[in-house]
This record gives C-alpha cells, sequence and structure tokens, in this order.
C-alpha cells in the first residue's frame, strides 16, 4: 500500500484487503575533539490498512477499494553536548550591537559600561553546551481508487501532514580568573498541512500497465514560538564592585503564524 502514496490508482489493482505494520530503530553516535551527537529512538516507520471491495461486475465496476496509510517522514528526536576548556574565545565576544542577548548580557554585569565583556585581556573559559531536539513529521493518506472491467484504475488521495518540533539549548562558561554564566533559550515549531493526489493506470494488455498521476502542493499553516531566554551570572562585579549573582529573562514571548 506504500504506493498508494505515490500513485493512488494502484490501490485499485488490489483484489483483497492487506494490514502492514512496520517499526524504525534509529541509533546515531557521533563523538569529536569538542562535541558529542547522540540519536537513538524506537518508533511506527508506518502503518496501512487496504479494505477491498469485490463488485463482482467484471465487465463494468470490477472493485472499489479504500485505504489508510500512515508514515513517519523525519524523527527530530536529538541530543547534542558540545564542551571546551580553555577557549581563548567567549559567547560573550561575538554578541551583536542591539540584540537582545547583549542587553540581557548588559544588565547581568557581564559587559562593562562600554559594552565590552568584563573578561580580561587573553583570559580563558571553559564552556559547555547541550542541544536537546525533538519531535517529529507524519503524513496521513486516505484513499479510494476504482476498478473498471480490469483494464482501467482511478484513484484518488487526501494527505495530511503533521509537523513537531520543539529545541532546547543550555550554555555555559567558567571564567579562568573567577566568575561564571549561563544561557538558555528554547523553540518549537508546528504545524499542518494538507495536499491531494489524483491518479489513473491503463493496462491495455495483460503485460503493460501505464500509470500517470498529479501531486498538489502541500498547502501547511505553522506556529513558530520563540519562549523568553535566561542568563545568569555568578560571582562577577557590580557597579559597585562588589561580587553578586545577577538573574535577566527576556521580557519577550514571540509567536509567528503564517
Amino acid at each position: 500500500a506504500t504506493a498508494v502514496s505515490i500513485n493512488p490508482a494502484g490501490l485499485g489493482i488490489y483484489r483483497s484487503g492487506e494490514l502492514s505494520y512496520t517499526l524504525n530503530l534509529a541509533n546515531t553516535d557521533v563523538e569529536s575533539a569538542y562535541s558529542r551527537a547522540d540519536k537513538s529512538k524506537l518508533s511506527t516507520g508506518s502503518f496501512n490498512y487496504v479494505f477491498s471491495s469485490d463488485r463482482k461486475s467484471p465487465e463494468d465496476l470490477a472493485y472499489i477499494n479504500f485505504a489508510v496509510s500512515y508514515n513517519r517522514l523525519a524523527n527530530h528526536f536529538k541530543n547534542t553536548s558540545l564542551k571546551r576548556d580553555g577557549s581563548p574565545v567567549s559567547i560573550l565576544d561575538n554578541l551583536n550591537p542591539g540584540d537582545p542577548m547583549e542587553t540581557m548580557a548588559y544588565e547581568a554585569y557581564l559587559l562593562d559600561v562600554n559594552y565590552n565583556p568584563i573578561l580580561e585581556l587573553g583570559e580563558r573559559v571553559d564552556y559547555r553546551q547541550r542541544l536537546v531536539e525533538t519531535g517529529r513529521n507524519d503524513v496521513w493518506d486516505f484513499s479510494m481508487a476504482f476498478n473498471y472491467a480490469y483494464w482501467l484504475s482511478l484513484g484518488v488521495s487526501a494527505g495530511v501532514q503533521s509537523l513537531d518540533y520543539s529545541m532546547s539549548s543550555f550554555y555555559e562558561e567558567s571564567f579562568e580568573k573567577g566568575g561564571a554564566m549561563d544561557y538558555s533559550n528554547e523553540f518549537s515549531s508546528t504545524g499542518i498541512g494538507y495536499n491531494l493526489k489524483v491518479g489513473a493506470i491503463v493496462r491495455p494488455f495483460p503485460s503493460l500497465r501505464l500509470g500517470v498521476a498529479y501531486h498538489s502542493p502541500t498547502v501547511y499553516s505553522m506556529t513558530d514560538i520563540v519562549a523568553p531566554s535566561e542568563m545568569n551570572s555568578y560571582e562577577v562585579l557590580n557597579d559597585e564592585g562588589f561580587p553578586v549573582n545577577k538573574s535577566i529573562r527576556d521580557k519577550n514571548n514571540y509567536a509567528y503564524y503564517y
């Protein structure tokens, strides 16, 4: 029944019902000098059910068939870790002027009055970062096909695609001469899409089948949400020169609909 997702007219060739189910096991482990990524997930790969109705009219409408199919298009389950000790570059060295992250760093006493990092010249940092991704992309197809006199098959299929992705990131630095900071943020994206497929298969003689299919574009409705980020500083000097801990949270929650 998987071929029905390519040409729904292929459903008209079935002479009996069918039920199939598959599992997917994805396992990935990648490691380098400063990073590691692992991905392991057991999930449903596909599910297909075909119902075949014999009309017992070989000279006219021979079969009317229906099918429901599900396919997992993508898995987004992934954990990524990065670490490095004695790095000459800090995240504070790469802030863009006017960026909300720069404002948060300034309010957390991680930048001086001139918006320069509080680190001394040549001071190194130890950093750690963890990125957690979850989600999946699925598609359901609902199909129907007619078989006329065993030589012409016509089919139509309506597809519904769902998208679900979320990401959370946590970054921390320890400064060589004392003090530390961390930064976390989250992002999610969800959506649903619809498409239509129509197809035909002609069998001019028993050893030859000719098929054609049309797939409409998939029309999506999407929502992206950027959750408020948070930055913390530990044992850094405030404007009066005293060591403090400071927590700053972005006041904005961004949502985009399209």
